[in-house]
């Protein structure tokens, strides 16, 4: 059957849709024991993963244990960095989602929420960005770059810096024969 919608949400919400691994952006919900092994649809059994972590750790039977560890200690560094905030931005955002009617008749009282929302989101992005490290803000500048459709096109080639992931590690975007901060070997 698969996770409700519900709980996929909860779990994005509480990993700040990253990875529990790596902190890729962009996360779905993996069962970790999985449905084949009677896994169930339940919160305790679900971790974010991006499609790589899961790849790799996936299926393994013998990384279920660590799979749990990363996502708990993921979730208590994102509640630590921004479970102020959050608890008093997902309120504002249903609010702020009610039907179109609703937000004609109280317009005022709708942008005012609005304003709250864009000012916790922007404290939320300048801590984020504050406690970044090399490899997440490879990543995060490699996913806006390619959301957005940027052409390189008008760059000269001497401007351009080819990125890769990390052939020994497999955690971090990192230059062409460079060193990896996270696991410091020279690709």
């Amino acid at each position: 059957m698969g996770f409700s919608e519900k709980i996929k949400l909860e779990v994005k919400r509480k990993s700040m849709f990253r990875c529990c691994r790596c902190q890729a952006v962009g996360v779905d919900v993996h069962h970790i024991l999985p449905q084949k092994d009677r896994g169930l649809d339940e919160i305790d059994n679900a971790a974010p993963l991006c499609q790589n972590c899961h790849d790799q750790l996936g299926d393994n039977p013998n990384k279920r244990k660590e799979i749990t560890q990363m996502r708990d200690n993921w979730y208590q560094v994102v509640g630590k960095m921004y479970s102020p905030k959050l608890n008093k931005i997902y309120p504002l955002i249903e609010k702020v989602g009610m039907g179109i009617e609703e937000m004609e008749r109280d317009r005022s009282r709708t942008q005012k929420d609005l304003s709250e929302i864009k000012d916790t989101l922007k404290e939320i992005s300048d801590k984020a960005i504050d406690n970044m490290t090399f490899g997440t803000a490879s990543l995060v500048a490699a996913n806006m770059v390619s959301a957005s459709g940027a052409s390189l096109s008008n760059a000269r080639t001497e401007d351009i810096i080819e990125i890769e992931l990390c052939p020994s590690c497999r955690n971090a975007l990192i230059p062409k024969n460079s060193i990896c901060p996270l696991c410091r070997n020279h690709n």
